[in-house]
């Protein structure tokens, strides 16, 4: 029985024993589940530090992705307005250039315009400077009309006071009849230079008027000039008997 009792209590001792070793397994496993469990909560806390921030991260990538969204529309705006200056600018130096060779055109028309005004100016005193020779010799034709009558009105006096004497003096008539002869036919010499010198005049003046219907059918005429010169046209054939195409006074 002593056996039996000192086995026991040696069972019993081996199982407290037992008990014991167990209770600081237990202890050293609870501790070391309290730690894992420690280490468990710092790396939970840690894993959810980095999903904050990993999630700033993607939040702060999607916002620099939208700015740089916004960057190249602006950058594409900006591009596009360049594009409508560049070609607004195009489209204006080429106005630029079509005005200035209009205007080029313009000036180069007028310096033509200037060169004929210039000639039809020369034709316009060429003419006038004509018109007033044909009137000098229109006028000379008329003083020498005018003369020619006069020297034959001078000597058909001459010839009635010859004619009057040679009926008054029946003594000298055969003197009278000579010199009634002479002075007849020194009239009829004077008779026949003025019809020639009015047929002078009246040709002058025909070619005078045909050439004054020439510088008027001519631009560039001088009206005033025109009008002065047919008015003394006018006025030098009323020197010319209506017979040879004179006009009456």
């Amino acid at each position: 029985a002593k056996i039996n009792q000192e086995a026991a209590v040696r069972k019993a001792d081996r199982a407290t024993q037992a008990a014991a070793d167990a209770t600081a397994k237990a202890t050293a496993a609870a501790a070391a589940a309290s730690e894992a469990r420690a280490n468990a909560e710092g790396k939970a806390a840690e894993a959810t530090s980095a999903r904050e921030a990993s999630d700033e991260a993607a939040r702060q990538a999607t916002a620099a992705r939208e700015a740089s969204d916004e960057a190249a529309r602006q950058a594409t705006a900006a591009r596009e307005a360049s594009d409508e200056a560049a070609r607004q600018a195009t489209a204006a130096r080429e106005a630029s250039d079509e005005a200035a060779r209009q205007a080029t055109a313009a000036r180069e028309e007028s310096d033509r315009k200037a060169a004929d005004a210039t000639a039809a100016r020369e034709a316009s005193d060429e003419a006038a400077r004509q018109a007033t020779a044909a009137r000098e010799a229109s006028d000379e034709a008329a003083r020498q009309a005018t003369a020619a009558r006069e020297e034959s009105d001078r000597k058909a006096a001459a010839a009635s006071e010859a004619r009057a004497a040679a009926e008054a003096a029946a003594a000298e008539a055969t003197a009278a009849r000579a010199a009634a002869e002479q002075a007849r036919q020194a009239s009829e010499e004077a008779k026949a230079a003025a019809a020639a010198a009015l047929e002078d005049a009246k040709v002058k003046i025909a070619d005078a008027e045909a050439f004054m219907v020439e510088v008027k059918s001519k631009p560039g005429r001088a009206d005033g000039a025109i009008w002065w010169i047919e008015r003394e046209l006018y006025e030098s054939k009323k020197y010319i008997p209506e017979s040879r195409g004179g006009i009456r006074k």
